[in-house]
C-alpha cells in the first residue's frame, strides 16, 4: 500500500516502522497463530505425556550453577 501511495519513492528508515507496525498489526492475528501451529503440528505442552523415565537422563545436563 506504501509503495501504491508514494510511487517512485523508496522506503527510509523512518518509514519502515511505521510500514512494519501496520502490516504486523493486519498479520499477528490470534486465528494466524492457530491455524500456523495446527498446519505444524505443534501442541499446546502436556505434562503428562512423558513419564519420569522418560525424562531422567536430562537430569545429567542440569546444574546447580
Amino acid at each position: 500500500m506504501w509503495l501504491r501511495n508514494y510511487p517512485g519513492q523508496s522506503a527510509s528508515g523512518r518509514n519502515v516502522a511505521e510500514i512494519f507496525g501496520i502490516a504486523y498489526g493486519r498479520a499477528a492475528t490470534v486465528n494466524n497463530a492457530v491455524s500456523g501451529f495446527k498446519k505444524s503440528e505443534i501442541h499446546s505442552f502436556n505434562p503428562h505425556v512423558y513419564s519420569d523415565e522418560d525424562v531422567m537422563a536430562t537430569d545429567v545436563t542440569e546444574s546447580a550453577y
